[in-house]
């Protein structure tokens, strides 16, 4: 008998704690709505019951977050352009196997579900030289919640704009432009459907084309011709940047 009295009331217990559950929608705009989620489609509907019982229909593009009562549901924008822009370490096969090289790089393009594809651009330093990559990048975001995992590849060329037209030393790197690919692995946590903080590691490889002038003598005078050169460089890189949707 006891046991029955006390699955009755434990019964009861959970049955009012459901009662009381709200679900809270904020808008964009400051508006917030309370009630009872009936459906929500990303990029469609939501409508929901309110507390006095009038049913809300609303636009999903205007939801900025959700909240079921017990833990904020992030609204995840599904597709859209977007900017990103990262700080970059670059570590190792610098001008020393150490070296530690800064770049900043901006990526524009377009979100569809889970899938960014954009073109990106900035400046590094390599070995002492001042590189301008132009590449396409693609990244996927395993889940759509606040915080995703996620994996990035870039492929494009990078361009020494600074270029000297003759260098005569054949220790000194005198890069022109290259290809370059990446591959990356992190972390996207968003502020909210229009911001969010990216970490990411990863690895970047280099095929780069310079060239120096030689000079020897042969016996009467220096004679001097042209050398192409290719180095191949292999690093690490951290990244931190923003994506703004």
């Amino acid at each position: 008998m006891k046991v029955s009295i006390s699955l009755f009331i434990l019964l009861l217990c959970n049955a009012y704690c459901n009662a009381q559950k709200t679900d809270v929608v904020t808008l964009k705009d400051g508006s917030i709505f309370k009630g009872i989620i009936s459906e929500y489609v990303p990029d469609g509907k939501l409508i929901m019951v309110l507390s006095d019982g009038r049913s809300k229909e609303l636009n999903s593009s205007d939801v900025q977050s959700l909240d079921d009562g017990s833990s904020k549901v992030f609204v995840s924008k599904e597709k859209g352009f977007y900017h990103g822009s990262t700080i970059t370490f670059l570590l190792g096969n610098g001008a020393y196997q150490n070296d530690v090289n800064f770049q900043y790089n901006m990526v524009n393009g377009y979100k569809w579900n889970n899938f960014y594809v954009g073109l990106g651009t900035g400046i590094e330093t390599t070995r002492q030289q001042l590189l301008t990559p132009f590449y396409g990048d693609l990244m996927y975001q395993f889940s759509k919640g606040k915080t995703s995992p996620f994996v990035s590849i870039q492929v494009g060329r990078t361009v020494n704009f600074a270029h000297e037209e003759t260098v005569q030393n054949y220790y000194a790197d005198n890069f022109k432009s290259g290809n370059m690919a990446g591959l990356s692995f992190g972390i996207k946590n968003s502020f909210n459907s229009n911001l969010a903080l990216i970490v990411s590691a990863g690895y970047r490889y280099y095929d780069l084309e310079g060239d120096y002038d030689n000079q020897w003598w042969n016996g009467q005078e220096w004679l001097t011709y042209p050398v192409e050169t290719n180095t191949y460089l292999h690093r690490f890189n951290l990244k931190l940047g923003l994506l703004f949707n």
